[in-house]
């Protein structure tokens, strides 16, 4: 979080801007609804300015003016007379524009998310946060969700609603605590029946290193792939140290279904590839039929960590290495191999499947249907 000595809930008014040295200098007017952090009590008028600058992606900053109720974290300044907005930024390419304050509901907070005592900052904020997006998830709706587009190459473009890119700014601000301070918002969002919520929920208590999530995940997939924060749960993942084999198979099952989930094949393959086990071989060989150039070469690697030997551990597929193997084991992908390496692999998994007994006998495992 950002240097800050104070934070508040406050409702805005008396906001002006005018032109500054390389940009524009706001100035507005915060009247505390309630303090989360610092000695400003409910009712202060606090005014404050800062200064915006045009971004690489043009001045659409300088057309968002605060309204209405928001966030604010705040720094109160040496000589003690004022306090000055701190940002609560970045939160990525897709908000450049710079943001001071983060719109809030203008209710008061429900009973649900009152502060209970011994509360640290963190909980504090974590409740408003939480009620915050909770609004957001049950006004909206599947208004939230984004529509994804996939280039061959694997490269991702992202498109929602100013609602969708407002939840992810308060789920980004929620995701800069430490994620026990926030262990009853997820437990909570887990639980609601709004995919939105369920899906930050289950991307918390993945964080806290809760794997029976990804079982959950499993069962709603379909309603959670299209879901805003989508991202955060392989993202999750991949923090996790070490997973059991269910937990595995549960995930690269999820990694086939359709529709897909961002980043959830990338997760799957890497834990598939280290593995090391035969059950495994028929998940990769599905996801190297993958339409995206990214993913077969994902899909390649996972090939060679199953099969390449190791100083350490007992590898079981490790009988079928061959050192001209290394050749079809890209290191940088995509890359100009890429078709000749995918029917590498393709070609070794059909005549192994047919001649090996001990893969012969595997469950099949279909290419997505989205890849067919």
């Amino acid at each position: 979080m950002p240097q800050h000595d104070t934070i508040v809930v406050a409702d805005v008014s008396d906001v002006s801007r005018a032109p500054a040295v390389g940009g524009i200098e706001v100035q507005a007017t915060l009247s505390v609804r309630r303090a989360i952090q610092g000695t400003l009590a409910a009712g202060a008028a606090i005014p404050v300015t800062w200064h915006e600058t045009p971004t690489a992606l043009g001045n659409s900053g300088f057309n968002v003016l605060p309204s209405g109720r928001s966030l604010w974290l705040l720094q109160k300044a040496a000589d003690g007379g004022r306090y000055d907005p701190v940002q609560l930024g970045p939160f990525g390419v897709l908000d450049v524009p710079q943001y001071y304050y983060l719109p809030l509901p203008a209710e008061d907070l429900s009973a649900d998310f009152s502060r209970l005592p011994g509360d640290t900052i963190d909980a504090r904020l974590a409740r408003e946060l939480g009620f915050a997006l909770e609004a957001l998830a049950r006004s909206e709706g599947a208004g939230l969700n984004v529509r994804r587009v996939w280039a061959p190459s694997g490269a991702l473009s992202v498109y929602g609603s100013g609602d969708t890119f407002l939840f992810g700014r308060t789920v980004a601000l929620l995701w800069q605590f430490r994620p026990a301070d926030a262990r009853p918002l997820f437990e909570r969002f887990e639980a609601s029946t709004l995919p939105n919520l369920r899906t930050v929920g289950l991307a918390g208590l993945l964080r806290l290193g809760e794997v029976s999530a990804i079982a959950k995940l499993e069962r709603d997939a379909e309603a959670l792939a299209p879901t805003t924060e989508a991202e955060r749960i392989p993202r999750a993942i991949d923090e996790l140290v070490d997973l059991p084999w269910d937990a595995v198979l549960s995930l690269s099952r999820t990694a086939v279904a359709r529709p897909e989930m961002p980043g959830l094949e990338s997760c799957a393959l890497y834990r598939l590839g280290e593995s090391g086990r035969a059950e495994a071989l028929p998940y990769v060989a599905a996801m190297l039929e993958s339409l995206k150039r990214y993913t077969r070469g994902e899909a390649a690697m996972a090939f060679c960590r199953m099969f390449r030997p190791r100083s350490s551990g007992v590898r079981p597929l490790a009988k079928f290495w061959d050192p001209a193997m290394a050749d079809y084991c890209p290191n940088v992908f995509p890359g100009n191999r890429d078709a000749e390496v995918a029917e590498f692999w393709r070609d070794w998994w059909r005549e192994h499947r047919k001649t090996v007994p001990e893969l012969a006998d595997l469950p099949p495992v279909d290419a997505p249907a989205r890849d067919r």
